[in-house]
């Protein structure tokens, strides 16, 4: 995204970002269950989930978060809420490439407030022996500064400091 983070102003209703595609790998399945300690039970029916390397969702939903704030493709106050519909496994070895589109952009219906709402589709395609299928869905809505928050900023509303930060 070459860095530029765009404003609520900046971004539109059908806009799509492509997010650089990344390989799932041991590594990254191993501390993911190490820091959140979730895997598939130790049963027989969940068993071969595990030999095969299926990677948890909320791993994948983690790396695209990443990814997300690492391009900085817009300027993010926080996600006010998110759905996943998980369609297909992502294993071990597999790569995955995320797509972002913006399905709506909303201004704050206070005009004293620096940010709005854009609510956008991430859509996570896993890629296995050169095929490619939908894995996952997430939903997200997130609220998003609008360029006035350089004044907010500059300019604090009580005696102590400036209720926003960039």
């Amino acid at each position: 995204m070459n860095g530029k983070a765009l404003y609520l102003e900046e971004v539109e209703a059908g806009t799509t970002f492509d997010l650089p595609e990344v390989e799932m790998t041991q590594e990254l399945r191993d501390k993911h269950v190490k820091l959140y300690g979730e895997d598939w039970a130790d049963d027989e029916n969940l068993g071969s989930i595990k030999k095969l390397g299926v990677m948890p969702s909320t791993a994948i939903v983690s790396v695209v978060a990443g990814q997300m704030g690492a391009a900085e493709i817009l300027k993010i106050h926080r996600m006010k809420k998110y759905e996943v519909d998980c369609h297909d496994e992502i294993r071990v070895g597999d790569s995955i490439r995320t797509t972002v589109e913006v399905k709506e952009r909303l201004f704050h219906h206070n005009p004293q407030r620096p940010y709005g709402y854009v609510t956008a589709v991430q859509r996570v395609f896993r890629k296995r022996e050169g095929q490619s299928a939908l894995a996952l869905t997430r939903t997200l809505t997130w609220t998003v500064y609008t360029k006035d928050i350089e004044r907010v900023v500059a300019e604090p509303t009580d005696k102590t400091s400036a209720p926003y930060s960039l």
